[in-house]
């Protein structure tokens, strides 16, 4: 039934990652605060899992995320929140808060079994989303 709509595997695979990213990106429009945005997605991506290891496969598998996504609209919604603040470079800001946002997603569980905890221990997950917080105030 699958294939009626999507031609392959990966289309189904891309579509699911520009749904969400557009989910992602719908949660960020409500605030101009680069704080509130980069909470909204972190709290997204710890509900959804798999958009990040969509990511991962795909770059991978040396593949261009922006050409499969079709932009980034978070990203550049965050450069442009940052453009109008007081920081001096907005792209390396956001893609600096990007890269801690996806790495934490990704590699959070994983570094909890390395420290002895349940993968789903929250903690960890915590503490990065308020030194992204801080480093978004720092630079504001």
């Amino acid at each position: 039934l699958l294939y009626f709509y999507f031609d392959s595997k990966d289309e189904l695979i891309l579509a699911t990652l520009r749904s969400i990213a557009s989910d992602m990106d719908a949660l960020a429009a409500g605030t101009t605060d680069p704080g509130e945005m980069a909470a909204g997605v972190s709290i997204s991506l710890r509900n959804r899992p798999a958009f990040v290891r969509i990511l991962a496969w795909l770059v991978l598998e040396g593949r261009s995320i922006t050409q499969e996504m079709g932009g980034h609209p978070f990203l550049q919604r965050l450069v442009a929140t940052l453009a109008t603040s007081q920081s001096d470079d907005p792209i390396t800001q956001a893609g600096t808060v990007v890269a801690m946002l996806l790495s934490n997603a990704l590699l959070s569980p994983g570094i909890n079994i390395a420290l002895g905890r349940d993968a789903d221990d929250v903690r960890l997950v915590d503490a990065l989303d308020k030194s992204i917080a801080r480093t978004l105030t720092a630079q504001i």
